[in-house]
């Protein structure tokens, strides 16, 4: 009995003590630097006036009208708040990208407690080059993801725990819908597994299906015609907003390579779904001048931990099929992420490779959940999962100063520069 309670006592203290660690280095990931570039960066461009321009006229700019208005009415509450300066375009992704990591943490805690599933893929995503890029930018994607994975956790704690958080959970999904579609399909799949697992703990069918009436249902469409308060503030009519959401997915779906103002960066920007997880790509910018140190701003898609995707997918999908009495539980992560990606095929327009950063929390997830039980089968229950943090903390180390514009010697970063697809200078 003492030993047990002194192992549980000393795996908390390591967990937590990763935790820190995850928490403090991916928030220096995503907030050293970021406000040190006094000008637009890529999309911000076309993001902060537009978000200026819900702030002033409630209506968007240019073609981002086609999307939700929540990450353009965020963003125009932080530059109201901070100005319209570098901390205001950038402090929300930075606190959003660096909450998600412990929502990532949360949700691994739901799900697979007592094992180190949730510091593991927490770090994994903390120290991902590639979403603290985009962290240090004004791009809807970490926005969205928050959203979802506060949606996820909250469903998981209901699933688990009772009926409290039901409500918020339908909050954080109009949120979501309010940002952008690309959880439509993940969102039942949430849904339906949560409902089950409440089923398993005694909750009866019509109590469930009458609080996921209200609560998944009704509260989160209040939340996102909310969201267009503004639009609707210019006088325009229900009728009319139903046509111009008919209007925003036609024009997405004849979105076409060619009719891109910029074909070549979408080739470059893994416009190729199967890339994502797949293969390493980075692109970028060289920001050198003349007669000073090398210095870039990279997208790195963290390929030494991506491409482990697959393969953890089927292997915990094949010891979820072996172990019949758990199946449920493991097979969720799974279908979670397929839900995710089988979308970006499904829809019929290119997409950007910033779109995998809706796949990657849940993708390292399931990577986690792989690596735990890899460890269990061959008696290194902690020896993998601290392997993999430190060699991700290792590899986030290295690649920060090509996401950040830091000076680098360009020896030691010969490795990455040789497969990158240079765009030229800012």
């Amino acid at each position: 009995m003492l030993t047990t309670i002194k192992r549980n006592l000393a795996e908390r203290k390591w967990k937590t003590m990763a935790l820190i660690m995850a928490l403090v280095l991916g928030a220096f990931f995503r907030f050293w630097g970021t406000f040190e570039y006094p000008t637009y960066l890529e999309d911000e461009a076309l993001h902060v006036p537009s978000a200026k321009n819900i702030g002033l006229y409630g209506t968007t700019a240019k073609q981002t009208w086609v999307y939700p208005p929540l990450s353009g009415e965020i963003l125009s509450g932080t530059i109201s708040l901070l100005g319209d300066n570098p901390y205001g375009w950038r402090i929300g992704n930075a606190v959003l990208g660096t909450a998600s990591i412990g929502l990532v943490y949360l949700i691994g805690e739901l799900l697979f407690p007592g094992t180190a599933v949730s510091v593991l893929a927490a770090s994994l995503l903390a120290f991902d080059p590639y979403h603290a890029y985009f962290s240090r930018t004004t791009y809807m994607e970490i926005p969205l993801a928050f959203f979802f994975l506060s949606y996820c956790y909250l469903m998981l704690a209901y699933s688990e725990r009772g009926r409290s958080t039901l409500p918020l959970a339908g909050i954080a999904l109009g949120l979501t819908a309010a940002t952008k579609a690309n959880y439509v399909l993940a969102i039942p799949v949430v849904a339906l597994y949560a409902a089950y697992r409440a089923r398993e703990r005694g909750e009866r069918t019509l109590l469930i299906a009458s609080d996921f009436a209200v609560s998944l249902l009704f509260l989160p469409i209040a939340v996102f015609l909310l969201s267009y308060a503004p639009w609707f503030g210019r006088g325009y009519t229900f009728p009319e907003f139903i046509q111009m959401l008919g209007d925003a997915y036609r024009f997405l779906q004849r979105f076409t390579t060619e009719s891109w103002a910029l074909p070549w960066y979408l080739n470059a920007g893994g416009s190729n779904p199967w890339v994502w997880f797949l293969k390493p790509w980075v692109q970028g910018f060289d920001l050198t001048a003349s007669g000073e140190d090398s210095r870039f701003l990279l997208q790195i898609n963290n390929f030494p931990f991506r491409m482990l995707l697959f393969p953890s997918l089927f292997y915990v999908a094949y010891g979820a099929v072996r172990q019949r009495a758990i199946a449920m539980k493991e097979l969720f992560l799974p279908v979670l992420v397929f839900s995710c990606y089988v979308l970006v095929f499904l829809v019929k327009r290119p997409m950007y490779g910033h779109s995998a950063l809706a796949i990657v929390p849940f993708a390292y997830l399931a990577t986690a959940r792989a690596a735990v039980l890899l460890g269990q089968r061959t008696g290194r229950v902690d020896g993998i999962p601290a392997g993999m943090i430190a060699a991700a903390a290792l590899w986030g180390l290295y690649t920060f100063p090509l996401i950040s514009a830091r000076a680098v010697p360009l020896a030691l970063y010969l490795p990455i520069l040789s497969i990158t697809h240079i765009f030229g200078g800012l």
